[in-house]
């Protein structure tokens, strides 16, 4: 079943939550609505991508899992692309919301996130399994990573990219990227955008998979840590 609401506003206590769940356990339920206030809820299996992401971020509500494009940001979820797209695309999230500065980020093997509009992570992982994988800035965009921002060692033939290109990527923590066996690489490439650190930057796992490409007289901001 579904509901179409124009406002949705949900007010549960501390002592009462709003307590929202499927009539047959483990099968989605749709939600359509234009205009939410969410807070104190314990909501499962809810499906509202239909319409706008549904905003429960202010720490009181639970999220008791199966819910699509509903944002409980601040409880700190982790968030992994499953999809080739772009960042502000709820869709290609696995918990149906853009991620931001709350939440850690994971880019899953074989796909690639475009940077579209100004972004925010508290932590990014570019995990590759033996395919074409990363994360690439469009245009004059930027994305801040306020922890670490780490590309792990490919375990198959392929190759991790950070894309800057005339982007700005700011990683406040460190960033590491791990070289695998041979043809199994992760490297930063830089067109005329700007990349700034805020902590240590570190080349690990084996080196000659390792790569960084500025070419295009990109500019680098060092504003903590060191490069090794």
């Amino acid at each position: 079943g579904g509901f179409t609401v124009t406002n949705l506003q949900l007010t549960g206590t501390g002592t009462k939550m709003v307590t929202l769940r499927s009539s047959s356990n483990g099968t989605a339920w749709q939600l359509n609505d234009t205009n939410n206030t969410v807070t104190y809820v314990d909501v499962e299996d809810s499906d509202a991508r239909s319409n706008t992401t549904i905003v429960a971020t202010d720490g009181t509500s639970t999220d008791s899992t199966g819910n699509i494009n509903w944002n409980f940001g601040n409880s700190g979820q982790t968030v992994t692309a499953t999809k080739t797209g772009n960042w502000s695309d709820s869709t290609i999230w696995d918990k149906g919301f853009v991620p931001n500065n709350t939440n850690d980020v994971i880019i899953a093997s074989g796909y690639t996130v475009t940077v579209n509009t100004t972004a925010t992570a508290k932590s990014l992982t570019i995990n590759n399994s033996g395919a074409t994988t990363g994360l690439t800035i469009s245009g004059a965009n930027q994305i801040t990573v306020s922890n670490a921002t780490t590309c792990s060692a490919p375990s198959g033939s392929g190759t991790s990219t950070i894309a800057i290109g005339g982007g700005a990527f700011i990683a406040a923590g460190n960033l590491t990227l791990n070289g695998g066996a041979a043809s199994r690489i992760c490297q930063v490439t830089m067109g005329a955008g700007t990349l700034t650190l805020g902590n240590d930057m570190t080349f690990a796992g084996t080196l000659a998979q390792t790569v960084f490409n500025n070419n295009a007289a990109g500019t680098i901001n060092l504003q903590g840590g060191t490069i090794t």
